[in-house]
């Protein structure tokens, strides 16, 4: 996750050589929520807790709908899930708050995305991270900047 922010992940704590990004830069993050991330939902909430340098300060938790949660509540563990998955949710969520520049957590399914919602995501610097043993770039790699394959196995 902090590979896909433009940091450098460490294997030790050590402080950041990373030069601070202004609040007005900082990654939107827009995970996916829906019942086939649960196998994944605790390595990435858990990746994202070393990340709130780099983030906006609300967490955009999708599913069919878009639910923001605080830095705070990422880290008690909240979820708010309509169970399915709709990226349209999110496409509507990036025009109406204006965001430049988001990083997407999802499986990758998401459905097939509609003309408008591929413009709506062509139209800002969008990274994919992929996870789940059985995740998919088939319908999110030709609408982003870059779309990779995250590592979620627990040791």
């Amino acid at each position: 996750v902090q590979r896909l922010m433009g940091g450098k992940p460490m294997l030790y704590g050590s402080p950041s050589i990373t030069p601070a990004l202004r609040a007005t830069e900082r990654i939107h993050v827009y995970l996916d929520v829906s019942y086939s991330m649960d196998d994944v939902i605790a390595a990435l909430y858990g990746a994202m807790r070393t990340c709130e340098q780099w983030m906006h300060r609300e967490v955009h938790l999708f599913s069919t709908t878009v639910s923001d949660i605080s830095f705070k509540q990422l880290k008690e563990g909240v979820i708010v899930s309509g169970g399915g998955t709709k990226i349209d949710c999110v496409a509507q969520h990036v025009q109406t708050h204006r965001v430049k520049r988001a990083l997407l957590l999802t499986d990758g399914y998401v459905g097939e995305l509609s003309e408008e919602t591929k413009d709506v995501f062509k139209g800002i610097a969008l990274v994919v991270g992929l996870a789940g043993n059985s995740s998919t770039s088939q319908h999110l790699a030709g609408i982003a900047r870059k779309c990779e394959t995250l590592a979620t196995d627990m040791p």
